[in-house]
């Protein structure tokens, strides 16, 4: 039974979370990170024997669906799907929940010792997470199309909800046909362990937020000066467990992964503009968040309901919020302190528009300007050399004969 099922891994899940905090969160999610690459790669490498190895499957790609097609599919710049590209890296990258890297990301850098010790982490997950995973994923996802076609009748036009259902469970039912009984197990476990991961970061950041950002102000406004850090504890454990329950009820609504899929972009669409922005302009404070909060709410609802394509929900929401967030700088309502916005400054030193925070504080102004442009060339150079070698790889062990 799936939702026994969905209950009794989430429960213990929550159970680690709330009690043992952070340490548990990360300790746990490295062993868990470490079974879902091993279990990955011998699935891979199962499906590429499958096939024939690479060339084998390059050589069954071309046959199902023809030379120009598997071109397209290995290619790095497919002909067809150069407007998508785009739309992802300059609209769902920016215009999406995550847009500012996460605050999960955030706060497990923050939780090391010191900068340098936070950079190799990012560094060392980013080349993880980026490289390692997609060079696994792309012979599982190839050996998938190749071993399991997609009904050419359905391949135009709407495709229909048992359609994208069918292929949506592609990757389970590969695993119970391809893998013997000892991998097939260790797969399961990859996958509970990914999930598993995936809840208890949530469970401790949603907590962290709730503690820290709502209970801690209400308190230090209701009872000055009183502090009580088991108190604390308390309510990032029963946060924990709110959050819980509300995915729990939503696992019961969610018809499948696409819908959650939509939705999220959605509502991230919202919210990814001043999520970046509240780091790179000083003029961008709480009221900025609330505004794009509030657009995301009121207007998601109405563009399920009328507008049919996703890529125009994305489009209308994300500049309904960018406006309302334009609207909470130029409408004087209030926002961060005087004094926090310069101690801000002072201490992170943030890249980006902080040039009159830098000279109230005598500080040059113009290093904000460096920082942000110096920045933006190691992200496209990281970005790319990171693409570049994936890429490289893909291109050795999957070429495509002229």
């Amino acid at each position: 039974n799936n939702i026994i099922s969905v209950l009794v891994l989430m429960g213990f899940v929550g159970l680690y979370a709330s009690t043992g905090g952070l340490r548990s969160v990360v300790s746990t999610d490295v062993v868990q990170f470490a079974i879902m690459m091993l279990a990955m790669a011998v699935y891979a490498g199962i499906l590429l024997k499958q096939t024939g190895g690479p060339d084998g499957m390059v050589a069954g790609l071309i046959e199902q669906y023809g030379r120009e097609r598997t071109g397209q599919m290995l290619s790095l710049r497919p002909h067809d799907g150069v407007l998508a590209f785009w739309m992802i890296i300059g609209m769902q990258w920016l215009f999406q929940v995550n847009s500012d890297g996460t605050g999960y990301l955030a706060q497990r850098t923050m939780a090391c010792a010191g900068d340098r010790d936070a950079r190799r982490a990012a560094e060392i997950f980013t080349i993880l997470q980026i490289l390692l995973r997609s060079l696994m994923w792309i012979p599982i996802a190839l050996g998938l199309l190749l071993l399991h076609p997609p009904d050419s009748s359905m391949t135009s036009g709407t495709p229909s909800a048992a359609w994208i259902a069918e292929r949506e469970t592609l990757f389970a039912v590969g695993m119970n046909l391809y893998l013997p009984v000892g991998v097939r197990g260790l797969m399961v476990a990859a996958m509970l362990a990914a999930l598993a991961s995936t809840v208890d970061t949530h469970l401790n950041w949603g907590a962290g937020y709730i503690t820290n950002d709502l209970y801690k102000p209400l308190r230090r406004f209701r009872q000055p000066g009183l502090s009580s850090d088991s108190a604390d504890v308390w309510v990032a454990r029963l946060s924990g467990l709110g959050i819980l329950s509300i995915a729990l009820a939503l696992v019961t609504i969610v018809p499948s992964i696409q819908t959650a899929w939509t939705l999220t972009l959605l509502f991230g669409a919202g919210m990814g503009a001043v999520l970046l922005l509240r780091w790179l302009w000083e003029r961008i404070n709480v009221y900025s968040e609330f505004a794009a909060i509030l657009i995301s709410i009121i207007a998601a609802p109405v563009l399920l309901w009328y507008v049919d394509l996703e890529w125009q929900r994305m489009f209308y929401m994300a500049a309904l919020s960018t406006g309302a967030v334009i609207l909470s700088v130029l409408i004087p309502v209030g926002g961060s302190s005087h004094e926090a916005l310069l101690s801000f400054y002072h201490r992170v030193r943030p890249a980006g528009f902080w040039q009159k925070s830098a000279r109230q504080l005598r500080m040059d102004p113009e290093e904000p300007w460096r920082l942000f442009k110096s920045g933006l060339l190691r992200i496209v150079l990281v970005a790319t050399a990171l693409f570049s070698v994936l890429y490289a790889i893909l291109t050795l062990l999957f070429p495509v004969p002229d």
